[in-house]
């Protein structure tokens, strides 16, 4: 990735296709890039940063789509039933529990869907503000108090904690669009 300020490289291109392309990054991805994107849900691109796309065989200007994602949890919906959890619902997240730097994230948004598994989603500045480890992290609230085993990073099964990564648009035969796939 390219902005008015600096580049980041070597990151992480992610599918499922997503219908348009999107880059999330952390606030301090953000400031070594030279740019200010919206703290945003998945999929909620309008009006979002734009950045160049830097790939072995070539550049995408991307005008829009890069955002800050809103931390949020992934429940299979037999979890959710489990925790009481309503798609779309705000539950405060303690993490980095019994450490030096324990601290709750409030308003974290709640996703339910049949491809998903039990997974804290946030971003690096994040985890490490907080110090986070595996087995740390736990759903605060009057509803539960379950813990929630953590996977942090890429080598683990599942993603939590992430730096810069890009989802991109299919084309109309699903493949990746081709400005993007002629970059990759």
């Amino acid at each position: 990735l390219a902005g008015p300020k600096g580049k980041i490289e070597n990151l992480r291109v992610i599918a499922p296709h997503r219908p348009k392309t999107q880059v999330e990054i952390s606030k301090t991805d953000a400031a070594a890039l030279g740019i200010k994107p919206p703290v945003r849900d998945s999929g909620k691109l309008e009006g979002s940063s734009g950045v160049k796309i830097i790939g072995p065989r070539g550049e995408l200007d991307l005008k829009e789509g890069v955002i800050l994602a809103k931390r949020h949890v992934h429940f299979a919906p037999e979890e959710a039933r489990e925790f009481g959890i309503k798609e779309g619902e705000l539950v405060r997240v303690r993490a980095g529990i019994s450490g030096d730097r324990e601290l709750v994230f409030e308003n974290v948004l709640c996703r339910i869907s049949d491809k998903f598994k039990l997974e804290f989603h946030l971003d690096t500045d994040e985890a490490n503000a907080s110090l986070v480890l595996r087995s740390t992290v736990k759903l605060t609230g009057a509803k539960v108090e379950s813990m929630i085993s953590m996977c942090i990073g890429w080598k683990s099964a599942a993603l939590v904690a992430s730096s810069a990564m890009i989802f991109t648009a299919p084309s109309v035969k699903g493949r990746p669009s081709s400005m993007l796939s002629n970059c990759m």
